[in-house]
């Protein structure tokens, strides 16, 4: 049998590749003075506003107390406001501030420029090839 190594893991390798992708953003976002923790729940908000915290948590794939956590920072950054869901008062759906909108356009490009440093060394149909991989993968 042949001895399986960290060249030969696939857990290894986006490992390694997350840190990278994530040290980079994490240090494009504290120019805006928000955090790597804030990204997920950011961008399921600007795909779609109006999202319940569960909804959150299961997209993000988080905890709920870390949802919870993250709300209370973003709303304290003035960037998202919990509203009363109209048919359900225990419930509360998040939506954007003006500023959480402004927001996307200047943090996607960053990522948007982030992805295309990481995956130059393919070309093109390999970039799109990994990324449908991936998406199989994960099921999304």
């Amino acid at each position: 049998m042949d001895k399986f190594s960290k060249n030969d893991s696939l857990g290894w390798h986006i490992a390694v590749l997350s840190k990278i992708m994530a040290s980079k953003l994490e240090e494009e976002l504290k120019k805006f003075d928000l955090k790597l923790a804030y990204w997920p729940t950011l961008m399921l908000l600007w795909e779609q506003e109006g999202q319940t915290q569960t909804d959150l948590t299961n997209g993000c794939q988080t905890n709920h107390y870390t949802t919870t956590r993250v709300l209370d920072k973003l709303e304290v950054c003035g960037l998202v406001e919990r509203r009363l869901d109209p048919s359900n008062r225990r419930v509360f759906r998040i939506f954007l501030t003006e500023r959480g909108r402004e927001l996307e356009a200047p943090l996607t490009q960053i990522a948007t420029n982030i992805n295309k440093q990481v995956l130059h060394k393919l070309e093109q149909k390999d970039q799109k090839a990994l990324l449908n991989l991936l998406k199989s993968i994960n099921d999304v």
